[in-house]
């Protein structure tokens, strides 16, 4: 009996650190030390395979952290390219309640649910 199949999971990771690499002419051994801390040497080949062809995903989650807070960009849109606190957002956030009664009558309400922009 064989195994069956993982389904390869995609995260933006790789791409994110690949394009923050070019934006600031970062090579891999100085991303490597950016992820590394004294207790923790990354070597430069993890970095590789981060931006490879096959974008591995990290195994190492405090790598991650260290290297996002050494970037200067948050750990959830480094891995996940998510911006922080977009999820919470609520329409009392947007919008001032008003006084009145401005809408009488019957109303078609639509509901969609809505993804951010890349």
């Amino acid at each position: 009996m064989s195994k069956p199949k993982r389904m390869k999971t995609t995260i933006p990771f790789g791409q994110n650190l690949k394009a923050i690499m070019k934006e600031r002419g970062l090579t891999h051994k100085q991303i490597a030390e950016l992820a590394s801390d004294e207790n923790d040497k990354c070597p430069v080949s993890v970095i590789s395979d981060w931006v490879g062809a096959n974008g591995a995903t990290p195994s190492d989650l405090m790598r991650v952290s260290r290297l996002a807070t050494a970037l200067g960009v948050s750990f959830q849109w480094l891995l996940l390219s998510q911006r922080p606190g977009i999820e919470n957002i609520t329409l009392a956030d947007v919008f001032e309640e008003i006084e009145g009664k401005e809408l009488s009558g019957y109303y078609k309400i639509e509901i969609k649910k809505l993804k951010p922009k890349k």
